[in-house]
């Protein structure tokens, strides 16, 4: 038994008579009363996958939002991410996830080598359609995932579209051949 039990069914009869009690009180998913950055983050993602089908990727949503995975890109685990927060010619990008609560105060940690994710995927807001595809290896070996040799980090500040100077996030930049292996 588990303090979850109230929640568990086992007689297919009594869930269905569950559900027809909740089913009133559930309401659809309207994209116009999403919260600002979960809007943002979906508008992204449509961007995304436009751009997965201009390049003949298969682009599927991840089937639940409680993952550090957002979609799957020709069967590459992928973390989204979208900014516009910007330091001269550097846009800032969290990568950090949830961690739970310390105190009644979110916690949040970077993202792990066990995560799962194969690519970060991060677009800038004043770029739209310019999207950066960089490889989880590619992060780990930089410092920005957390491994056990390493605590990770929780931003990165990636250049603009555009950007003279030299930088090893460039070759990244809409690179979506790396998707096709």
């Amino acid at each position: 038994k588990t303090k979850y039990s109230q929640y568990m069914f086992t007689d297919l009869s009594r869930f269905l008579i569950k559900l027809e009690e909740l089913l009133p009180k559930s309401s659809f998913y309207d994209i116009n009363k999403l919260q600002r950055d979960v809007k943002t983050e979906h508008e992204s993602m449509e961007r995304l996958k436009n751009k997965c089908i201009d390049n003949e990727l298969t682009f599927e949503y991840f089937e639940t939002h409680a993952s550090r995975i957002d979609c799957i890109i020709n069967n590459y685990n992928v973390q989204c991410k979208a900014s516009s927060r910007k330091s001269h010619n550097i846009i800032s990008f969290s990568i950090n996830t949830y961690a739970g609560k310390i105190n009644g105060k979110k916690i949040s940690r970077p993202y792990s080598d066990i995560d799962g994710i194969d690519f970060f995927i991060m677009e800038m807001l004043n770029y739209k359609g310019d999207f950066y595809i960089i490889p989880i290896k590619e992060m780990i070996n930089r410092g920005y995932i957390k491994t056990a040799e390493c605590n990770g980090k929780k931003s990165i500040g990636l250049p603009k579209p555009g950007y003279t100077e030299d930088h090893w996030v460039k070759k990244y930049l809409n690179n979506f051949d790396q998707l096709t292996g």
